[in-house]
């Protein structure tokens, strides 16, 4: 019984202290910060207009027991790119220059299966990451870019925040609404990588 208190006066105290270190990125509301701290991720969907282009976005987040290196360690591993990408089939990188490497993304649900390539370059100091599409590879939609980074908001906790802005070309009246949905579980992929890693699962 003693024991059985003591660890879920842990588990407040946890709470308590995420609250508190959440309270420190006032990009988050009251009700988001209590998602995250539950375990569960935040999504937010938008769309953006830039140059005169309609862009389906959003931002997701979630917490991980772990450190920023972890986090992209990870994600860095072979094959992790694919899983963390929703419907990702294969991630293949194809070379990489200054820096900033160039991949081969296949994405679908089969028989429905795209293909596109991204430019992704690593600031692997401040744990972040920026994609944007090659134009010069075929690709299956019509431009998509965005980040990832792993933010510690105390130690042995992180925030993952994703970031993408899409736009399907010819397709996204019929598909648009769909990706757009399943397009923000990103940070909960990369999360699921992270528990594998370390064997630790948040809260």
């Amino acid at each position: 019984m003693v024991a059985l208190v003591l660890v879920l006066l842990s588990a407040v105290r946890g709470e308590a202290h995420a609250q508190k270190a959440l309270a420190l990125h006032p990009e988050l509301s009251t009700q988001e910060r209590e998602l995250l701290v539950s375990g569960k991720s935040v999504k937010r969907k938008f769309h953006l207009e830039v140059n005169e282009v309609s862009y389906r976005a959003g931002l997701a987040y979630r917490l991980v027991r772990g450190t920023p290196l972890e986090v992209v360690s990870a994600l860095r591993t072979p094959n992790a790119l694919a899983r963390a990408i929703p419907y990702g089939v294969e991630a293949t990188t194809l070379g990489e220059r200054d820096g900033v490497a160039r991949v081969r993304i296949r994405q679908g649900k089969p028989p429905v299966v795209g293909g596109y390539t991204v430019r992704m370059k690593w600031d692997l100091n401040r744990y972040r990451a920026r994609f944007w599409l090659d134009p010069t590879d075929k690709h299956d939609l019509k431009d998509i870019w965005g980040s990832f980074s792993a933010r510690e908001v105390s130690p042995g906790l992180t925030l993952i925040c994703f970031a993408v802005a899409f736009d399907l070309g010819g397709v996204g009246e019929i598909l648009g609404s769909k990706v757009h949905r399943w397009s923000l579980s990103t940070a909960d992929r990369v999360a699921e990588l992270v528990e594998e890693k370390t064997g630790i699962r948040y809260p």
